[in-house]
């Protein structure tokens, strides 16, 4: 396994090579406030089939975390950039939340560059209660810097319980928390591994843009891993992306929510994946 940093749209981003099978390559993009961290629980059934990387996105992680830019269309074109610096040629995209939406702007703007397009629980347009929650955990994020790791467990599990009505164990929390943290040096605390704007500028633009268009001129195959109970996309969202994306696979996952997938549901999700795959 291996860190690149990698110059791309006048920013770098770092990108994990995990390696994998002699099947193609897949690159997997996180969702707000996490890490390529995140998707460490389905690498390894992932890696027997695809070779494997991982993009920290603009903001988060060891990239760059520029003071703005945090458009699903600029981050196509950072992650365009990834492809044609590895020599991707033609490989499957796994996007979940942000990162899904990015990567159906690629798709959308390069048709044919991709291989194949998985979603993992996002629809072109941000709910109410999934933007409301962000806004209140932008203001927490700005005002917390250094803090212990058990403080900021119970305040998310008592945000996810108040403000989206999920209840979430605390190992999941802790989970999802080591998607997100970074410790620091010399020190028991730990500090937030993306930069704190970003909360503000995409729930933002989740309010004030439609991505609908961009989704509808995708031509590449799509796979949506939707949770069946999420507080990110309804049942009704899916059946009208379903309508203009007539062909679009859509994998349903019980007993889990949109920031936990992966770590409670990566043999499912990977199954997935790989079945999309070996269709294509």
């Amino acid at each position: 396994m291996t860190l690149i940093r990698i110059a791309t749209n006048g920013i770098h981003l770092e990108v994990k090579d995990w390696g994998g099978g002699p099947g193609p390559d897949l690159v997997l993009c996180h969702g707000l406030g996490t890490s390529f961290r995140s998707f460490d629980p389905v690498i390894p059934n992932l890696r027997s089939h695809f070779h494997c990387w991982g993009v920290n996105m603009r903001g988060h992680g060891g990239s760059s975390w520029p003071v703005d830019g945090y458009t699903p269309e600029n981050m196509a074109r950072d992650l365009l950039g990834v492809l044609d610096h590895l020599e991707l040629e033609h490989p499957l995209l796994l996007g979940h939340s942000m990162g899904g939406r990015a990567g159906w702007y690629l798709a959308s703007e390069v048709p044919g560059r991709l291989k194949g397009l998985v979603i993992t629980d996002i629809g072109p347009d941000a709910q109410p209660a999934q933007l409301e929650s962000m806004e209140r955990l932008q203001e927490h994020f700005s005002e917390t810097t250094d803090f212990r790791q058990d403080h900021e467990l119970r305040y998310l599990e008592h945000g996810f319980r108040s403000g989206l009505n999920i209840s979430p164990s605390r190992a999941e929390i802790s989970n999802l928390l080591g998607a997100m943290m970074r410790p620091v040096t010399g020190s028991d605390l730990w500090q937030w591994n993306f930069h704190p704007p970003v909360w503000v500028e995409i729930p933002r633009l989740g309010r004030e843009e439609s991505t609908w268009d961009a989704f509808r001129r995708v031509k590449d195959p799509i796979l949506l891993i939707h949770c069946r109970n999420s507080f990110e996309i309804s049942p009704e969202v899916v059946t009208e992306m379903k309508s203009v994306q007539a062909a679009m696979r859509v994998t349903e996952l019980e007993g889990t929510n949109h920031p936990f997938l992966f770590f409670t549901h990566p043999d499912e999700v990977a199954a997935a994946v790989i079945s999309f795959a070996e269709d294509l």
